[in-house]
């Protein structure tokens, strides 16, 4: 994970939280001094005071506000990945391998802003399988593959049925405006995997 380590991490947003170290102790589990060490060694490696000491409570500075904000994000990617994982291997699937069918527009253009964080935190390997545009919809489902993400225009959504896949719209450079897609494969087990994505390909 880099210099913050996850527990440090959990360590300074339990304190935050709380406002008093000994009660962050006791909700981690460990001992008064060991939070004090951990809370010291990020204010080292950041350069800044995190917290304000008092008399048994702390509250945390400026700086210390704007790291919790990186912290909890950072502790959020880790609860996913964990949370894939956990799907994955009640599975009986070998844990951190999924296989994308995409078009090559997708695989340019979407996919890596879908998973790049995913990936980072989780080591998760992503086998893609690329298909023309003009030939996707025509060999769906690809075969083999754990999710589809493709394009489609308005007409092709309507028509072919489509409105049941999570949908995000995008406006090309040229004006045009097309349709993400997203589908699982049916029967794929990755439920963690498909709600993050969904999640942010409706952002996109």
């Amino acid at each position: 994970m880099g210099k913050y380590e996850d527990a440090k991490l959990r360590t300074f947003v339990t304190a935050a939280r709380l406002g008093n170290f000994t009660q962050a102790a006791r909700s981690l589990g460990i001992t008064q001094p060991a939070v004090s060490q951990q809370i010291g060694d990020l204010e080292r490696t950041y350069g800044a005071d995190l917290f304000v000491r008092g008399r048994g409570e702390v509250a945390l500075t400026e700086a210390g506000e704007h790291f919790l904000v990186y912290a909890e994000r950072i502790l959020d990617a880790y609860g996913e990945a964990d949370a894939l994982f956990g799907t994955l291997n009640a599975s009986g699937r070998s844990a951190g391998r999924v296989t994308a069918a995409v078009t090559g527009f997708c695989e340019a253009h979407v996919l890596p802003r879908l998973i790049a964080d995913i990936v980072a935190v989780s080591g998760l390997d992503v086998i893609k399988n690329t298909y023309p545009e003009s030939d996707f919809l025509s060999v769906m489902p690809p075969t083999g593959a754990d999710f589809h993400l493709f394009t489609a225009t308005r007409e092709e959504v309507l028509d072919g049925g489509l409105e049941k896949y999570a949908q995000a719209a995008m406006t090309l450079p040229s004006g045009d405006r097309i349709y993400i897609c997203l589908r699982p494969t049916p029967g794929f087990s990755g439920t963690a995997l498909c709600r993050i994505l969904v999640e942010r390909l409706l952002k996109l």
